[in-house]
Order: C-alpha cells, then sequence, then structure tokens
C-alpha cells in the first residue's frame, strides 16, 4: 500500500513532458481495457460544472478515444475532435472551448493530464510485475541449474561404482532413485516397455551385438517376465543377455552379432541366408 501511495506521488510530480514520454514508451498499456476514472472528485470539480450535459458527453468520449490510443493523445483538429466525439461540427463549435480546456498541448497533440497520470500508474505497475516475473524466472533456472549438477555428479558416483554403465545409463539411474526417494512410502515406479528403437539405441551404445528384434520378440512372447517376476529394468535385462551371451561365445567380437546356433550373422541374417 506504501508502495502504490509512493508511486502516485512521485507520478504527481512529473511534468506534462515526463508523463507523454511515459505514454509514448509504453503503448502496450493501450489495451489495457480500463482507467481510473473518480466520480466524486469529477461532480466537484469546476469543469463539471460549467459543463453542459452535451459536453460532458463529448468530453468523456475523447477520454475514451485518447486512452485507446499509443501515445494516449488527441488529434488538435477540430473537425476530427468533433468526430471523436460523436457530434456535429456545429454542436462541437458550441462546446468545444469548455472541453478543450480540460486538456494541455504537448508537441501538436491533446492530451488529458489525469489521463496521462493514469496511463504512468499502469506502466509503472506492468514494470513492477515484470521485474517480478522475470525474478521468478531468474530463480526457477537457478534451480533446475543446480538439480542437473547435483544429477550429474550422482551420475558419476553410479558410474564409479559400477563401471559398466555409460553415461546416459548412469543418469537414468540417478532420476529413477532421486524419484524414487522423493515419492510415497511403499510406491513403486511402474515398467514401461522399450520400443524396439530405444534397445537398438542402447545395444549399439554397448556395442553388444544383440539383436533387439530378437529381445523383443522373446519378451512380448512370455509377457515382459523374468522368471516368476516382472521385468523392473529392461537395460538390466539387456545386460543379462549381454553376460550370458559372452559366456556362451567367449570368442565374440564386439558388434558381432551371434545366431542361436553359435554362428556369426551378418547385419542379424545367417550366412546361409544370402
Amino acid at each position: 500500500m506504501k508502495q502504490s501511495a509512493r508511486s502516485r506521488d512521485e507520478i504527481r510530480s512529473y511534468t506534462d513532458v515526463q508523463l507523454v514520454d511515459i505514454a509514448k514508451a509504453s503503448p502496450g498499456c493501450s489495451e489495457v481495457e480500463w482507467f481510473k476514472w473518480q466520480p466524486r472528485v469529477w461532480l466537484a470539480s469546476t469543469a463539471h460544472r460549467m459543463m453542459s450535459i452535451a459536453a460532458q458527453g463529448a468530453y468523456r468520449n475523447l477520454l475514451d478515444r485518447a486512452w485507446i490510443e499509443s501515445d494516449c493523445g488527441l488529434p488538435t483538429d477540430h473537425s476530427e475532435l468533433a468526430i471523436l466525439a460523436g457530434i456535429s461540427n456545429e454542436k462541437w463549435s458550441e462546446i468545444s472551448r469548455s472541453v478543450i480546456n480540460e486538456f494541455i498541448n504537448v508537441g501538436g497533440r491533446l492530451y488529458s493530464k489525469r489521463l496521462l497520470q493514469c496511463r504512468a500508474e499502469v506502466a509503472m505497475k506492468s514494470q513492477s510485475c515484470r521485474e517480478s516475473v522475470e525474478e521468478r524466472w531468474r530463480k526457477e533456472r537457478e534451480l533446475t541449474k543446480t538439480d542437473t549438477n547435483v544429477l550429474r555428479k550422482h551420475a558419476n558416483v553410479i558410474r564409479r561404482e559400477k563401471p559398466s554403465l555409460s553415461l546416459s545409463e548412469s543418469l537414468s539411474e540417478s532420476l529413477s532413485e532421486k524419484k524414487e526417494g522423493s515419492g510415497e512410502k511403499g510406491h513403486k515406479p511402474q515398467f514401461v516397455k522399450p520400443t524396439i528403437e530405444e534397445v537398438k539405441a542402447y545395444c549399439t551404445e554397448r556395442k553388444n551385438g544383440i539383436s533387439a528384434q530378437a529381445f523383443i520378440d522373446h519378451y512380448e512372447s512370455n509377457g515382459w517376465m523374468i522368471g516368476k517376476n516382472k521385468m523392473k529394468s529392461w537395460q538390466a535385462a539387456v545386460r543379462t543377455w549381454e553376460h550370458n551371451q559372452h559366456e556362451k561365445n567367449p570368442g565374440q567380437k564386439i558388434g558381432q552379432v551371434i545366431g542361436d546356433r553359435g554362428e556369426v550373422l551378418i547385419y542379424g541374417k545367417r550366412r546361409t541366408d544370402f
């Protein structure tokens, strides 16, 4: 509340030129669908007592027109003002003096000082909101950056404990552990079946020569079970295949695919298939 009062006092101290400069520097404020109108101040003013009903209506129309202008101003041409006020030229000539007295001329444009002060107040509030939002976004970015750094440190610890894991695997396990630790007691992450592309990419990364299609087909046929238990980690299952394959075929070179009869396959096909 004190901040708003200080802002209003500061705005009242601005010169006419300063207020016009603020209005010109904040054209987006013209999109605001309202401006402050003080009935008690208006009804007690000399301008209200001096204006006819027609003049009061024209004045209010001109205020509305000025507010939606990017600079909050109006032209000085009387014919244009009559059109904007919504009255005839003859009627305008009768009431124009009392209406125009409520505006100031700055740089060849007519401005309402009250309207300029209202525009400046909106502009200052908008700036304050922008700064508040930007500060919140800055804090969120810092938190995200901190979380990422902590996650990478945790992943490096896992890699040291499990040297066979790649960076992507250790990051995945680190993230999984973090989710499990932050979840409710007893909650277990749900297993999601991998796509053949994911298995291919993982096998390629590990250079283990395992056929992704064979892996998918095998576990699709048994309902993604490991013995009598549901699979929890397909990456761990791939590593188990890799270990078993190495034991069965100790002479297999990295990148070779071994068939079910122990022969080397070329692009997943037996030599006799060509």
